[in-house]
């Protein structure tokens, strides 16, 4: 019913409503524009408004309820981050770690907050008017600590830490390690999917970083694997990737290299852009994205 309160009212009226119930309706939508989003079923609520008119405002009052958690103070940004990632296995430990940290009531705040960044990123990435009012807000919330959460959620909304595509013959992987396990599972197994549980695609500032280009090469021997690294100021690195070793009966092959620490200054997310050659075929190209985090 929200944002349509006449068409409400004059259909509870047609249906023989008692006037208190009439008069409740028709205060629902003065109601949703000073409602408190201070707990789960809150939140739900406005989400439901949300839907019901496609309207972005409902979305924006859910950010300014974030908003007002975050500047707070009352609980680091880190923390804000790590509880809008609770439907990942990483994120739940980090809760119930939460749970000692603030105590029951405490807690409650936070998981609202994380619900909603959490749910902000999922809708964003079904529903075009959540994603404009999320893409809009992190590019211009006047709190900057608010625009890095919400260049998170974004990010988390768009990415995942494995794209493959061309029918499965090329993936880029991002990890913390140059020996990790799934680029040798990967390769010995010819799966490139192997090990997806091993990727990553956010770091936290001072952690190394390795970039894998997987390619299943099935005309020629590969020549050259070349990454290309934007940085969130828009610097650009070039660096020619190393080739792991493999099978000579396998078509799997692996390239990695590390971004140096020096390149990676800026928080905020990083395109890298993996291009395979061979000698006598065309160049197979695939983009991907890293987010880097405040320690």
């Amino acid at each position: 019913m929200a944002g349509h309160k006449a068409d409400a009212v004059d259909y509870v009226k047609r249906q023989g409503w008692p006037q208190d119930g009439i008069d409740f309706v028709s205060g629902i939508t003065a109601r949703l524009s000073t409602m408190r989003i201070n707990s789960p079923a809150s939140l739900d609520f406005m989400w439901g408004a949300s839907f019901a008119t496609g309207d972005p405002r409902y979305a924006g009052r859910i950010m300014d309820a974030v908003s007002a958690i975050a500047e707070s103070d009352a609980y680091p940004v880190a923390h804000l981050l790590a509880a809008s990632r609770f439907n990942t296995e990483a994120g739940r430990k980090r809760l119930r770690g939460f749970s000692e940290i603030y105590g029951k009531d405490k807690l409650v705040p936070l998981i609202v907050a994380g619900s909603a960044l959490w749910a902000l990123g999922s809708n964003a990435d079904q529903h075009p008017f959540v994603k404009e009012a999320l893409v809009s807000r992190s590019n211009a919330d006047a709190n900057p600590e608010m625009r890095y959460i919400l260049s998170y959620v974004r990010f988390h909304s768009e990415n995942d830490p494995i794209t493959i595509h061309q029918d499965d013959q090329i993936g880029l992987m991002l990890s913390m390690n140059p020996d990790d396990q799934f680029v040798k599972r990967a390769v010995e197994s010819n799966d490139l999917k192997r090990g997806m549980n091993d990727f990553r695609n956010e770091f936290t500032m001072g952690e190394p970083v390795y970039l894998a280009l997987m390619v299943f090469q099935k005309t020629s021997d590969p020549t050259a694997a070349m990454f290309e690294i934007t940085s969130p100021n828009g610097e650009v690195l070039q660096r020619r990737a190393a080739q792991f070793s493999a099978p000579a009966e396998k078509s799997l092959r692996a390239f990695a290299v590390e971004v140096e620490r020096p390149h990676l200054a800026a928080i905020g997310a990083y395109t890298v852009t993996g291009t395979f050659r061979t000698g006598d075929g065309p160049p197979l190209t695939i983009t991907n994205q890293f987010f880097l985090k405040r320690e």
